[in-house]
């Protein structure tokens, strides 16, 4: 009786961990779910182009729909963009740098509803000015809602890590993550498609 070419044969470590990650990811896109991706820095920009190639996911850059919103809000009151990356470029503990704080905080509640009325599944990158401007409780905002909520999209955070951290954090800032299965990191396997080489 004839045997099935690699019946029997055991999956290497690089194999299955890159087919685990493959069906966390499957899983979080089907059941709309929350997930961070860590993935050493310099493969971040090799793991989007990936994700975006392999899965059916809007690709929204928080740094530039942030920006985006701010600048609106800035025009709007007649402040002056250049003002607003001076305060930027202020200390923390400066009037200016309060009242950029101010204006994040008018923007949040515009952007925090772009993202949960997004009609496909969501890969947000480029999240760092969430943790310069102490805005992480966005990501709280979209894990709970993928938990409470039917119609929201599911989100993938697409963040630069090394592989040294035991939890996900942003700029040395925990991430927002409750459960081990809302965040996982991106092996090296994974951006090389041993996992479908196999197949």
């Amino acid at each position: 009786m004839s045997t099935a070419p690699g019946a029997g044969i055991s999956a290497s470590p690089e194999v299955e961990a890159a087919s685990a990650l493959e069906a966390r990811r499957q899983q979080a896109i089907t059941a709309h779910r929350f997930l961070v991706l860590t993935v050493a820095p310099r493969h971040l920009l090799r793991a989007e182009a990936e994700i975006i190639q392999r899965f059916p996911v809007t690709r929204i850059s928080l740094e530039t729909l942030l920006i985006q919103e701010m600048k609106a809000i800035a025009a709007t009151a007649g402040a002056q963009w250049h003002v607003v990356l001076k305060a930027d470029a202020a200390s923390p503990q400066s009037t200016d740098w309060r009242r950029l704080q101010m204006l994040v905080r008018q923007v949040m509640p515009a952007v925090t509803r772009i993202l949960l009325t997004v009609d496909q599944p969501v890969l947000l990158v480029y999240p760092g000015l969430l943790a310069r401007y102490d805005q992480m409780q966005l990501l709280d905002t979209l894990r709970d809602a993928c938990t409470q909520r039917h119609d929201v999209p599911g989100y993938m955070v697409l963040v630069a890590s090394d592989a040294q951290r035991a939890m996900p954090v942003l700029d040395d800032k925990p991430i927002p993550v409750i459960l081990a299965s809302e965040w996982a990191r991106i092996p090296e396997p994974w951006l090389a498609n041993v996992h479908r080489a196999q197949v």
